[in-house]
């Protein structure tokens, strides 16, 4: 399924990490028709044409990698969350974000929190002892080498499936191990330099050996790993094996053992779809040297703490991970305080968030636009005639089964060790164990958000299918509940139109109703949809990201089908609610201002190495080509715009892909 979740949020936080309202930034609703440049033609350059004005106007803040209006979201969200935190000094989220502060303390404690997990790593002496280290880590709420999580299967609360996937790279992607391009060689010899220097650091004598002997596990590690597209087909997205099975595949990982460690006594099963990987560390974990392993369990405890550490070791992290992947610089004492405490105790903030900022009127406008949305998706399936007819009956069966969540999570109350402000790390490690027990002694049912409340976007799960709406995303500039059907659709509203596709596409096809892993397509389905959709992998293979550097249109394949397809369907909801028909706005009609606040929300200016690291790391296209992209296929952008045969703006019929 969407096994770079995680990866994903941390390069978001990376390109989005707010960071201060700027004031090149309007925070003001969708469209803002100041920001056209008439001069290009719609159907020329849709993307340019919506937005180009802004694009010409608006510098890149020193201390940002980008600007755009998610970037504003993002900015809006993390202004609340400092108030909020800033006035519940008595609360866990409260008290973490003061410890957060707490520069002396910070300083004082050093690495002596650290120590215990030093001499754990000195003591390692054969494979056994890196086995029940990897366990104990995980254990302790520090994942590492590989991710591991497990939710209920809906529909059989007593059944647990565990889900394993590939990790253990301290940069964002293995391409960044593989590639030998200039850009990416020099990002690998400073990355070299930053081990060096974190092992140094810690007081590692022989650190630039050492540093040699970390990136070499990596790199062998980055060899073993799915790309972009792999990752992002639907065949590398579940393998379910019996634990027993899995212990027989990977004897030197020890799986069994973990989840006993874990208090996962009853799990029977997993999915391990990342097998090569798997297969390559099992083998590393007997065969690879032990000084090897110290050098790289040593760097990686001081790399998981070094934004906590601040001083030398926060600075050489934000050195690497802001200015080298991304181009930004390193955020403010509060602003790296707020990321603390959203990384560590997520649910409380997203509670405390949601009920400050997302108001009944805000919930009940999103859920308007998400029913709409649904009869828009129930009118296409009906029409869809390559869907069989058992197939049309599981993909409406999958809408009545929904699971539509606004605001964010309903989170209990969980029993947290309180923050000591004089102690941050110590804190950390408390809180990240006691919620690691908590989690896996639980009962497996989900309450829990894999995003937090504030992101500026909805986002699909869909092992789970459950479509959540955060509070951030229910905010000016990109949510009105009093704003005109153009700016609601087109904004919002296409939004959750294409997290939705993720139910009935390719990847949504792999799971049922019932949360049950069924193909409920027939192969002819399978075939026909792929076939609807080919062009899509051609068109985005040429677009030119950077001078020399394409897009891989198999990678990005499933996030363009949700551009296209939710495009679409917003479409199509805006045109039933009678928003074409709407009053104009300066010479523009209501239909024009429904795709320009559409391709307004994915306005942007970033730094080269920003647009880098989204394309080498992320399975979505860079924004200008996820605004012209799927425009160039849309009917109703053509005949609004009036963009005949050959404009840029509209593809031929035969180089058209048809998601619905």
């Amino acid at each position: 399924m969407r096994t770079r979740l995680m990866m994903v949020t941390v390069v978001r936080a990376l390109l989005a990490a707010g960071l201060g309202l700027s004031a090149a930034v309007s925070a003001q609703g969708l469209p803002v028709l100041a920001d056209v440049d008439a001069q290009t033609p719609a159907c020329k350059d849709f993307y340019r044409h919506a937005n180009g004005r802004w694009l010409s106007a608006t510098p890149i803040p020193d201390a940002d990698a980008s600007v755009g209006l998610l970037e504003t979201q993002t900015q809006i969200a993390q202004s609340q969350l400092q108030a909020l935190l800033a006035a519940s000094p008595q609360t866990t989220v409260g008290a973490l974000y003061a410890a957060a502060l707490n520069e002396r303390a910070i300083e004082q404690a050093g690495l002596t929190d650290l120590q215990p997990w030093f001499a754990r790593i000195d003591k390692l002496k054969r494979g056994k002892d890196v086995q029940k280290l990897i366990a104990d880590w995980h254990a302790a709420g520090v994942p590492v080498l590989f991710n591991l999580g497990h939710s209920a299967v809906l529909g059989q609360r007593e059944r647990r499936m565990v889900f394993i996937t590939q990790a253990g790279l301290g940069l964002p992607d293995r391409d960044y191990y593989l590639r030998e391009d200039a850009q990416v060689l020099q990002i690998r010899a400073t990355y070299r330099a930053y081990i060096e220097r974190l092992l140094g650091l810690s007081g590692d004598a022989g650190a630039a050996a050492n540093s040699a002997l970390v990136l070499q596990v990596e790199t062998d590690l980055a060899r073993a790993s799915l790309s972009l597209a792999q990752l992002a087909d639907p065949a590398n997205g579940f393998r379910p094996l019996p634990v027993k099975q899995l212990d027989r595949s990977y004897p030197n990982l020890g799986f069994k053992a973990l989840l006993r460690t874990l208090g996962a006594r009853d799990v029977e099963e997993v999915s391990a779809p990342h097998s090569s990987f798997m297969a390559a560390l099992d083998q590393k974990v007997a065969g690879l040297p032990v000084a090897q392993w110290k050098a790289w369990f040593r760097f990686h405890l001081m790399h998981r703490a070094a934004p906590y550490l601040g001083g030398v070791y926060a600075q050489a992290y934000d050195e690497l991970y802001r200015q080298t992947l991304s181009g930004e610089a390193a955020p403010s004492p509060e602003q790296q305080a707020v990321a603390t405490v959203r990384r560590v105790l997520a649910p409380e903030l997203a509670a405390s968030y949601a009920a400050a900022h997302a108001d009944e009127a805000r919930r009940v406008a999103a859920q308007g636009l998400v029913d709409a949305v649904i009869a828009q998706y129930r009118v296409a399936i009906a029409k869809a005639l390559w869907m069989g007819e058992s197939a049309r009956a599981e993909a409406l069966k999958k809408l009545d089964a929904l699971r539509v969540e606004i605001g964010g999570p309903a989170t209990p109350a969980r029993p947290l060790p309180m923050p000591d402000s004089q102690h941050l790390i110590a804190s950390l490690m408390a809180i990240a164990k006691a919620e690691q027990v908590q989690r896996w002694r639980a009962d497996g049912n989900t309450t829990a958000w894999p995003i937090p409340a504030t992101s500026a976007l909805p986002f699909y799960v869909v092992e789970e299918n459950r479509l959540l709406i955060p509070a951030g995303a229910l905010q000016a500039p990109l949510f009105d509940p009093a704003a005109d059907q153009a700016s609601q659709w087109g904004g919002l509203g296409s939004l959750i139109a294409r997290e939705l596709m993720h139910a009935v596409d390719g990847k949504g096809a792999t799971i049922n109703a019932s949360g049950q892993q069924v193909a409920w397509w027939q192969v002819a389905e399978a075939e026909a949809f792929a076939l609807r959709v080919r062009p899509l992998i051609s068109q985005y293979s040429a677009f030119e990201v950077l001078p020399g550097f394409t897009l891989d249109g198999n990678a990005t394949l499933y996030e363009n089908i949700a551009d296209l397809g939710g495009l679409q369907i917003a479409w199509a909801a805006f045109v039933a609610a009678g928003g074409e028909a709407g009053p104009g706005v300066q010479g523009s009609s209501s239909a024009q201002r429904f795709f320009l606040s559409w391709a307004q929300v994915w306005k942007q200016n970033s730094r080269e190495a920003a647009t880098r690291l989204s394309a080498l790391s992320m399975a979505t296209a860079p924004n200008a080509f996820r605004v012209n992209g799927p425009l160039a296929h849309h009917n109703g952008f053509s005949s609004v715009y009036r963009c005949h045969e050959g404009r840029e703006m509209r593809l031929p019929e035969a180089a058209r892909a048809a998601v619905w």
